[in-house]
């Protein structure tokens, strides 16, 4: 139940940093396994689309706690195609490269 509870604030932090593209209608996080899994809404899309991030990592930068994403896949072929092109990946990298705020990090 508190899990269930944590993904629910994550998931309204994570609309407020989304919200000009959409929303997040579900966030699934499996902590043993390694594996976020989300549907989103966004503008201009008919219909959810489905993002799975898989081995994905918690890595300690000083007194900073970074999220390092592993393998993702979308519901969505030219997403994929997207995210195939080495320069995109680390485009992605590079935005990440900030801490993670403690409300994702209590359940990841």
């Amino acid at each position: 139940m508190v899990h269930k509870l944590k993904q629910g604030a994550a998931r309204i932090y994570l609309n407020t940093k989304i919200k000009a593209f959409g929303y997040m209608t579900n966030l699934d996080i499996d902590t043993k396994n390694k594996t976020i899994k989300l549907s989103l809404e966004l503008k201009g899309e008919t219909q959810p689309i489905q993002i799975t991030v898989s081995k994905y990592n918690l890595v300690q930068n000083g007194s900073d706690t970074m999220l390092e994403l592993g393998e993702i896949t979308a519901t969505r072929e030219w997403i994929n195609e997207l995210l195939a092109h080495p320069e995109v990946k680390i485009m992605i990298k590079k935005a990440l490269v900030k801490p993670v705020p403690n409300i994702v990090k209590l359940i990841l």
